[in-house]
């Protein structure tokens, strides 16, 4: 089984893909950008952007993207943080300066292939929610306005390529085996 979490920078994609990943058989796999990010020498994407300019956040959109369809193309079951649609959704905000057509194209592709091949056996969908404060860790953006952006485009690119929303509001006080009930996994649930 092949779960993704989607959803726009501070929806509780992680919270509740560790929390789902806790009370099931399905291995969490993180946010890859967070990974890409360590791995190059970075605390943030502001200090990679300030160090190395559009270009540098080109690159490391690119290795993250390259990095997220290994894993969720290879592996057979798991729950993973962001679907291609949402890497999408952040390429098509940003428009870096310096991004050529072959790289849009390139974003497309994916996340088309993403559609065609059906490389997700279920696709969980948190909505923003205006009223959840989020923490500014230099990766995402506490920016409301920007958020919605990504938001509004996000359930675009869902339209767009025909995948149907599952909205599902995570609430902390909710017990896992309900949690683990209402996104129909419970032969996933562990024992």
């Amino acid at each position: 089984m092949r779960v993704v979490i989607s959803g726009v920078q501070g929806t509780g994609k992680s919270t509740i893909g560790r929390f789902l990943a806790n009370h099931t058989t399905l291995e969490y796999i993180p946010e890859i950008e967070e990974v890409v990010i360590a791995e190059l020498g970075f605390k943030s994407g502001r200090e990679l952007h300030k160090v190395k300019g559009d270009a540098g956040m080109i690159d490391w959109f690119f290795v993250s993207l390259d990095r997220a369809i290994k894993e969720h193309t290879q592996r057979e079951s798991y729950i993973a943080d962001k679907c291609f649609l949402d890497y999408g959704a952040r390429w098509f905000a940003n428009m870096w300066q310096g991004a050529t057509p072959g790289q849009h194209q390139r974003v497309r592709d994916s996340m088309r292939r993403m559609v065609e091949e059906k490389y997700y056996d279920k696709i969980i969908y948190l909505p923003l929610n205006f009223n959840l404060q989020v923490e500014d860790d230099g990766l995402r953006t506490t920016d409301l306005e920007l958020r919605y952006k990504r938001s509004l485009l996000l359930k675009g690119l869902f339209c767009e390529y025909g995948v149907k929303l599952e909205p599902y509001s995570f609430n902390f006080s909710d017990s896992p085996d309900k949690v683990v009930s209402e996104l129909g996994l419970e032969p996933f649930k562990r024992r």
